[in-house]
């Protein structure tokens, strides 16, 4: 990647794309373990797709991002990207 396309990069996540209100940038907090899926869960007995995106740890994880007050969304980086899939849709 680029120098130019990562500075264009780190812009969008400088301004919400929901509102266009500037990003707050901090860390997202978590404790223990957090996982991902497609559908929505109620309780912590998962089945199906469910993805880890940090290991078990007694420590707290935090994950470099910014949030928009204003809509309440939080963007965060979970891990390296992923150089093979760069150039993807």
């Amino acid at each position: 990647m680029k120098v130019a396309e990562k500075r264009e990069k780190k812009t969008v996540l400088e301004i919400c794309p929901l509102c266009g209100s500037k990003m707050e940038k901090g860390f997202y907090i978590v404790p223990r373990q957090t996982w991902w899926d497609a559908n929505e869960h109620t309780w912590l007995w998962f089945k199906g797709t469910i993805e880890k995106i940090n290991p078990f740890k007694m420590t707290l994880t935090n994950f470099p991002g910014h949030r928009c007050k204003i809509c309440k969304l939080i963007v965060f980086q979970y891990g390296e990207a992923d150089s093979s899939a760069e150039g993807s849709p």
